[in-house]
Protein backbone atom coordinates (compact mmCIF):
# COMPACT_ATOMS: atom_id res chain seq x y z
CA UNK A 1 0.00 0.00 0.00
CA UNK A 2 2.91 2.36 0.91
CA UNK A 3 4.29 1.30 -2.55
CA UNK A 4 0.90 2.38 -4.07
CA UNK A 5 1.06 5.66 -2.56
CA UNK A 6 4.04 6.66 -4.13
CA UNK A 7 3.31 5.77 -7.04
CA UNK A 8 0.54 8.24 -7.61
CA UNK A 9 1.75 10.60 -5.84
CA UNK A 10 4.95 10.52 -8.22
CA UNK A 11 3.01 10.23 -11.19
CA UNK A 12 0.63 12.47 -10.03
CA UNK A 13 1.81 15.24 -12.73
CA UNK A 14 2.89 12.90 -15.70
CA UNK A 15 0.70 12.92 -18.84
CA UNK A 16 -0.99 9.39 -18.41
CA UNK A 17 -1.50 9.89 -14.62
CA UNK A 18 -5.23 8.33 -15.21
CA UNK A 19 -3.70 5.11 -16.80
CA UNK A 20 -1.20 5.11 -13.95
CA UNK A 21 -3.97 5.87 -11.11
CA UNK A 22 -5.98 2.97 -12.52
CA UNK A 23 -3.20 0.31 -12.86
CA UNK A 24 -2.35 1.03 -9.29
CA UNK A 25 -5.49 0.76 -8.37
CA UNK A 26 -5.63 -2.88 -9.92
CA UNK A 27 -3.06 -3.67 -8.15
CA UNK A 28 -4.16 -2.43 -4.49
CA UNK A 29 -7.58 -4.57 -5.28
CA UNK A 30 -5.27 -7.51 -6.42
CA UNK A 31 -3.09 -6.89 -2.87
CA UNK A 32 -6.51 -6.43 -1.21
CA UNK A 33 -7.41 -10.18 -2.32
CA UNK A 34 -4.16 -11.83 -2.09
CA UNK A 35 -4.73 -10.38 1.75
CA UNK A 36 -7.63 -12.19 2.21
CA UNK A 37 -6.86 -15.40 1.14
CA UNK A 38 -3.78 -15.35 3.12
CA UNK A 39 -5.75 -14.42 6.06
CA UNK A 40 -8.07 -17.45 5.00
CA UNK A 41 -5.52 -19.59 4.98
CA UNK A 42 -4.28 -18.49 7.76
CA UNK A 43 -7.02 -19.26 9.78
CA UNK A 44 -7.22 -22.41 8.47
CA UNK A 45 -3.78 -23.21 9.41
CA UNK A 46 -4.16 -22.12 12.82
CA UNK A 47 -7.37 -24.37 12.87
CA UNK A 48 -4.98 -27.16 11.86
CA UNK A 49 -2.49 -26.48 14.48
CA UNK A 50 -4.88 -26.32 17.15
CA UNK A 51 -6.87 -29.78 15.93
CA UNK A 52 -3.26 -31.63 16.01
CA UNK A 53 -1.83 -30.51 19.23
CA UNK A 54 -5.70 -31.57 20.68
CA UNK A 55 -5.39 -34.73 18.65
CA UNK A 56 -1.90 -35.21 20.10
CA UNK A 57 -3.32 -34.29 23.96
CA UNK A 58 -6.12 -36.76 23.29
CA UNK A 59 -3.68 -40.17 22.56
CA UNK A 60 -1.03 -38.99 25.25
CA UNK A 61 -3.67 -38.99 27.74
CA UNK A 62 -6.00 -42.11 26.69
CA UNK A 63 -2.31 -44.22 25.98
CA UNK A 64 -1.32 -43.15 29.44
CA UNK A 65 -4.40 -44.16 30.92
CA UNK A 66 -4.92 -47.38 29.35
CA UNK A 67 -1.02 -47.82 30.62
CA UNK A 68 -1.55 -46.93 33.93
CA UNK A 69 -4.73 -49.11 34.31
CA UNK A 70 -3.17 -52.66 32.64
CA UNK A 71 -0.18 -51.91 35.39
CA UNK A 72 -2.80 -51.16 38.10
CA UNK A 73 -4.41 -54.61 36.85
CA UNK A 74 -1.29 -56.46 37.20
CA UNK A 75 -0.98 -55.59 40.75
CA UNK A 76 -4.30 -56.65 42.11
CA UNK A 77 -3.63 -60.66 42.22
CA UNK A 78 -0.74 -60.00 44.68
CA UNK A 79 -2.91 -57.93 46.44
CA UNK A 80 -5.41 -60.20 46.79
CA UNK A 81 -3.43 -63.24 47.73
CA UNK A 82 -1.73 -60.97 50.81
CA UNK A 83 -5.21 -59.48 51.84
CA UNK A 84 -6.63 -63.41 52.03
CA UNK A 85 -3.87 -64.45 53.69
CA UNK A 86 -4.08 -61.81 56.00
CA UNK A 87 -1.04 -59.66 55.73
CA UNK A 88 -2.44 -56.33 56.19
CA UNK A 89 0.20 -54.33 55.61
CA UNK A 90 1.26 -55.26 52.75
CA UNK A 91 -1.80 -55.65 51.30
CA UNK A 92 -2.51 -52.02 52.29
CA UNK A 93 0.70 -50.96 50.50
CA UNK A 94 0.05 -52.67 47.36
CA UNK A 95 -3.35 -51.58 47.72
CA UNK A 96 -2.93 -47.72 48.09
CA UNK A 97 -0.12 -48.35 44.86
CA UNK A 98 -3.54 -49.72 42.53
CA UNK A 99 -5.33 -46.94 44.27
CA UNK A 100 -3.24 -44.56 43.39
CA UNK A 101 -2.46 -45.34 39.80
CA UNK A 102 -6.31 -46.10 38.78
CA UNK A 103 -6.47 -41.85 40.30
CA UNK A 104 -3.93 -40.75 38.01
CA UNK A 105 -5.67 -42.97 34.82
CA UNK A 106 -9.06 -41.56 36.33
CA UNK A 107 -7.43 -37.85 36.01
CA UNK A 108 -6.75 -38.14 32.18
CA UNK A 109 -9.91 -39.62 31.23
CA UNK A 110 -11.49 -36.83 33.36
CA UNK A 111 -9.26 -34.47 31.63
CA UNK A 112 -10.17 -36.19 28.16
CA UNK A 113 -13.82 -35.90 28.68
CA UNK A 114 -13.59 -31.76 29.28
CA UNK A 115 -11.65 -31.36 26.02
CA UNK A 116 -13.53 -33.97 23.16
CA UNK A 117 -15.57 -32.01 20.86
CA UNK A 118 -19.09 -34.07 21.65
CA UNK A 119 -19.11 -35.43 18.57
CA UNK A 120 -15.44 -36.57 19.15
CA UNK A 121 -15.42 -40.46 17.81
CA UNK A 122 -13.37 -41.23 21.11
CA UNK A 123 -16.04 -39.41 23.35
CA UNK A 124 -18.30 -42.68 23.72
CA UNK A 125 -15.27 -45.15 24.38
CA UNK A 126 -13.48 -42.84 27.12
CA UNK A 127 -17.02 -42.82 28.90
CA UNK A 128 -16.90 -46.82 28.65
CA UNK A 129 -13.60 -46.72 30.03
CA UNK A 130 -14.52 -44.00 32.99
CA UNK A 131 -17.04 -46.29 33.74
CA UNK A 132 -14.71 -49.58 33.98
CA UNK A 133 -12.56 -47.46 36.05
CA UNK A 134 -15.31 -46.50 38.19
CA UNK A 135 -15.88 -50.28 39.47
CA UNK A 136 -12.08 -51.21 39.79
CA UNK A 137 -11.57 -48.30 42.12
CA UNK A 138 -14.82 -48.69 43.78
CA UNK A 139 -14.47 -52.33 44.37
CA UNK A 140 -10.93 -51.73 45.56
CA UNK A 141 -11.65 -49.40 48.00
CA UNK A 142 -14.86 -51.02 49.45
CA UNK A 143 -12.72 -54.52 50.01
CA UNK A 144 -10.32 -52.61 51.75
CA UNK A 145 -12.67 -51.12 53.98
CA UNK A 146 -14.30 -54.71 54.69
CA UNK A 147 -10.84 -56.02 55.10
CA UNK A 148 -10.27 -53.38 57.69
CA UNK A 149 -13.54 -53.82 59.17
CA UNK A 150 -13.04 -57.38 60.02
CA UNK A 151 -9.29 -56.63 61.48
CA UNK A 152 -11.08 -54.05 63.82
CA UNK A 153 -8.80 -51.19 62.15
CA UNK A 154 -11.51 -48.68 62.21
CA UNK A 155 -9.95 -45.56 61.40
CA UNK A 156 -8.47 -46.72 58.11
CA UNK A 157 -11.66 -48.94 57.47
CA UNK A 158 -13.25 -45.66 57.53
CA UNK A 159 -10.91 -44.03 55.76
CA UNK A 160 -11.24 -46.74 52.89
CA UNK A 161 -14.97 -46.52 52.55
CA UNK A 162 -14.60 -42.52 52.05
CA UNK A 163 -12.75 -42.79 49.32
CA UNK A 164 -15.29 -45.14 48.07
CA UNK A 165 -17.80 -42.73 48.39
CA UNK A 166 -16.35 -40.65 46.33
CA UNK A 167 -17.40 -42.78 43.74
CA UNK A 168 -20.59 -44.43 44.74
CA UNK A 169 -21.81 -42.43 47.94
CA UNK A 170 -25.26 -44.82 48.03
CA UNK A 171 -23.77 -48.39 46.35
CA UNK A 172 -25.87 -50.06 49.32
CA UNK A 173 -22.97 -52.60 50.33
CA UNK A 174 -20.49 -49.02 51.42
CA UNK A 175 -24.11 -47.52 53.21
CA UNK A 176 -24.79 -50.63 55.07
CA UNK A 177 -20.71 -50.64 55.89
CA UNK A 178 -20.66 -47.23 56.70
CA UNK A 179 -23.29 -48.06 59.12
CA UNK A 180 -21.48 -50.93 61.16
CA UNK A 181 -18.28 -48.86 61.45
CA UNK A 182 -20.33 -46.25 63.20
CA UNK A 183 -22.10 -48.01 65.23
CA UNK A 184 -19.09 -50.28 66.35
CA UNK A 185 -16.73 -47.51 66.57
CA UNK A 186 -19.08 -46.15 69.36
CA UNK A 187 -19.53 -49.11 71.14
CA UNK A 188 -15.48 -49.22 70.81
CA UNK A 189 -15.15 -45.85 72.35
CA UNK A 190 -17.24 -46.50 75.13
CA UNK A 191 -16.06 -49.82 75.86
CA UNK A 192 -12.18 -48.44 76.51
CA UNK A 193 -13.44 -45.83 78.64
CA UNK A 194 -12.62 -47.49 82.08
CA UNK A 195 -14.28 -44.98 84.63
CA UNK A 196 -17.37 -43.53 82.74
CA UNK A 197 -19.80 -41.42 84.50
CA UNK A 198 -22.93 -39.90 83.58
CA UNK A 199 -22.15 -36.72 82.13
CA UNK A 200 -25.50 -35.24 81.06
CA UNK A 201 -28.03 -36.78 83.68
CA UNK A 202 -26.58 -37.23 86.54
CA UNK A 203 -24.23 -35.14 89.13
Amino acid sequence: MEMARLLKLHFATAPNAREVSALVAKLVSLVQTLDKEAAKERAELDRVVIASKREKEILRRKTKAIDLYKNAGTLIPEWKKHRDRGSLSKARKIADKIDGMLQEARINLGRLRRILPRGHAARKEILAQLTQLDKAQFDLRLSMAETEKEATAWKRAELWAAKASYIDPVHPDLVELRDHLMTNRIRYRVSDVTNARGRVSGP
